[in-house]
């Protein structure tokens, strides 16, 4: 830690309520025991004042004993862990200064990698079209995360796993899917649209957050989505509130059977429908399960 940012935390922590009220009591003690002192010089005793003398003698002695141990103990007090760089936090975590260094490196690379969590996640489908050839419908979905890096003082730095596995049809489409952006932040990771077969589609992409801050992850692609197949997100990080919402552009009645947590819902064209907000959700964990069925 740089000798400005040790002063800037500590002028903080001095300049809590109740460190701010002691350091006031103190120094309004000081100011009132000059004055007197002062006074006394300034005007000489009387016989009758030795003893008040000895008296005020003492609480100075006191109040100056109290003013450097308790500025010692309150330096020393005020060391805090938290601010310490990430190597020296994690020794701190092992309990123990014998942690060898490239078992030091390993470990803070992989604590990096959870250092970050969605506190927002939102999913949009749209229903495009239905094919009675293919039995399945055409979908467009967007998927966007804020991505909170919790670390002050490093960089979080990680891969986004893009990946996809279509529904299989006996006689496939052309093309299942495609696979329209992937931006980080603001900027777009792709050069064109890519085409996504049957086999599936996997991909990563890099990513980087600044220390203590917030960037975003949208994924786009169109999919064709077989009759009576359950469909489902997955998410690749913790993510503290997940939305969703599902609408169809087709003009054919279209239901969707969301199985004992909401049975069968027909879609009313042009009406989004929301699936309940999910908390908390853990990586890997399965959400939003449905299945699209036959129009009617």
């Amino acid at each position: 830690m740089s000798i400005r940012s040790w002063i800037v935390e500590k002028s903080r922590i001095w300049l809590e309520p109740s460190i701010r009220t002691i350091v006031y009591v103190v120094i309004a003690a000081w100011v009132v025991t000059v004055i007197v002192w002062i006074a006394w010089a300034l005007k000489g005793m009387s016989g009758n004042e030795h003893v008040l003398l000895d008296v005020f003698a003492a609480w100075t002695g006191e109040l100056l004993f109290f003013t450097i141990v308790g500025f010692v103990v309150a330096a020393v007090g005020l060391h805090n862990p938290a601010q310490e760089p990430l190597s020296q936090r994690i020794r701190i975590l092992y309990g123990t200064p014998d942690v060898p260094e490239f078992a030091l490196q390993y470990n803070a690379g992989q604590l990096r990698k959870l250092a970050a969590y969605s506190p927002t996640a939102n999913r949009s489908i749209t229903i495009e079209e239905y094919n009675a050839g293919y039995a399945a419908y055409k979908v467009r979905v967007a998927s966007e995360y804020t991505i909170k890096n919790m670390l002050r003082d490093a960089s979080y730095e990680d891969v986004i796993s893009v990946n996809f596995a279509p529904d299989r049809f006996d006689n496939p489409p052309p093309e299942v899917g495609r696979l329209r952006s992937v931006r980080i932040g603001t900027q777009e990771r792709l050069r064109g649209p890519i085409a996504i077969d049957p086999a599936g589609y996997n991909s990563t992409f890099p990513i980087t957050i600044p220390p203590n801050e917030t960037s975003s992850i949208t994924v786009e692609y169109t999919m064709w989505w077989k009759v009576g197949e359950e469909q489902s997100m997955v998410p690749q990080r913790l993510v503290e509130h997940f939305s969703m919402v599902i609408v169809s552009d087709v003009e054919s009645a279209v239901r969707i059977d969301k199985g004992v947590t909401g049975g069968i819902v027909d879609l009313v064209y042009h009406a989004p429908h929301r699936f309940a907000e999910v908390r908390t959700v853990s990586p890997q964990e399965s959400l939003f399960s449905f299945k699209l069925l036959l129009p009617l």
